[in-house]
């Protein structure tokens, strides 16, 4: 299973940084593998991604959000999954991290 971490800090306190974790749709401005996600409704996602060239489409549906934390895993296809989870830095930052994690080798 390949797994990708990545990790930024925002000047932003954690729930502005939360608040914009669970809007998928901007996910393409500022993930470069991320080509477009869709809202499908009741939790469900559709997400188009691009890495290295190689281009997959999956649904998926959110499996946990609690405090500052988001996990999703895709429905069908290839094993698909991930988290994301924001942590404070003093008092005016958060510390964002990403862990997807794919049922495919992805050569980065």
């Amino acid at each position: 299973m390949c797994c990708i971490t990545e990790s930024v800090d925002v000047a932003v306190p954690v729930p502005m940084a939360y608040d914009q974790s669970t809007r998928f749709e901007s996910f393409p401005l500022f993930i470069e593998a991320v080509a477009a996600v869709s809202r499908q409704g009741d939790g469900m996602t559709h997400w188009e991604i691009d890495i290295n060239g190689a281009r997959r489409e999956f649904d998926a549906r959110i499996t946990e959000r609690y405090c500052n934390r988001v996990s999703w895993e895709s429905i069908g296809g290839a094993r698909n999954a991930g988290v994301v989870a924001l942590h404070p830095l003093g008092s005016d930052g958060a510390a964002w991290g990403s862990h997807p994690c794919s049922g495919r080798s992805v050569r980065r």
